[in-house]
């Protein structure tokens, strides 16, 4: 398997049994700590942060290594690979690395993956497999996202995308476990290829997260990791969250006590106080 076409998987508690996740897709609970927290939903944070990136100087991933922690159905990150599979074919362009963790495993299996599939589907860099499969037995929707459909995961469209992460040069990775758990080290320890800045320090260019700050307790594990993930060079760390989290404790004021108290520092870059109050920080260190 190419490095393009690579998928880990660090379970923090064993394996996880699909078929157990998704018991909680119609739960009135959308969270069990240490058990499930709430992957299988796409939250209005993480259409924030896609909305973000879209106006911001992110909009072009290309060459970056991007880390998005708690990604469940990975809104931002797909947004991220769209713009990739909407560029032109091209040979020589620099690898981009896509590393998506969630607690569950069988979220990253369930909706993390699938979706990723689905937005590949849907773009441009899947044309020449919908135009070999016209003829096909097997019924593929059209592309058009207004219109209900059932996309077949296939050997055949595995085989294409695998060859459009390779045409792109596009490496994913997948880990599941928790934060305290996550190995900065093992999950950069891919090769670079030679577009990239080879002689860096190896961190993430970009680190994204949504709605994962809900939970006083775990607070102090996110930091710590997006600390590590970041570096010292040049890079963007982005947080979008509901400014509080009734019932659980977590909330905006927390997340900034802990960051300054870590010699870090928090700005906000958008903002909606309309409602319950969402916002997208922007996290430094010295």
């Amino acid at each position: 398997m190419s490095e393009a076409q690579e998928v880990d998987e660090k379970p923090d508690q064993g394996e996880e049994n699909p078929g157990s996740s998704l018991k909680f897709i119609d739960s009135p609970s959308d969270l069990v700590p240490g058990v499930y927290e709430g992957g299988l939903k796409t939250w209005e944070c993480a259409l924030d942060l896609v909305d973000y990136l879209e106006s911001s100087k992110i909009r072009s991933p290309m060459g970056k290594v991007i880390l998005e922690l708690g990604c469940g159905t990975a809104i931002p990150s797909i947004y991220l690979l769209d713009r990739l599979f909407s560029l032109p074919k091209s040979t020589g362009l620099p690898m981009t690395h896509i590393h998506l963790q969630d607690y569950n495993a069988a979220v990253l299996q369930l909706v993390t993956l699938p979706n990723i599939l689905l937005n590949w589907y849907m773009s441009p860099a899947s044309a020449y497999f919908r135009e070999s499969i016209s003829t096909c037995e097997v019924s593929f929707p059209l592309v058009d996202s207004t219109a209900p459909g059932e996309l077949p995961i296939t050997p055949e469209l595995v085989t294409a995308f695998r060859d459009s992460l390779l045409m792109f040069n596009i490496s994913l990775r997948f880990f599941s476990g928790s934060w305290e758990t996550f190995d900065i080290d093992e999950s950069l320890s891919l090769p670079r290829d030679r577009g990239d800045a080879a002689n860096r320090d190896r961190t993430y260019d970009v680190v994204l997260t949504s709605e994962t700050i809900y939970r006083v307790e775990s607070l102090s594990a996110l930091i710590e990791l997006m600390q590590k993930a970041v570096g010292q060079h040049e890079y963007q760390c982005l947080v979008a969250a509901k400014v509080l989290y009734f019932g659980v404790g977590g909330g905006v004021s927390e997340f900034v006590a802990r960051v300054e108290g870590q010699s870090g520092r928090v700005g906000t870059v958008w903002e909606n106080s309309g409602g319950v109050g969402r916002k997208i920080m922007r996290v430094q260190w010295p």
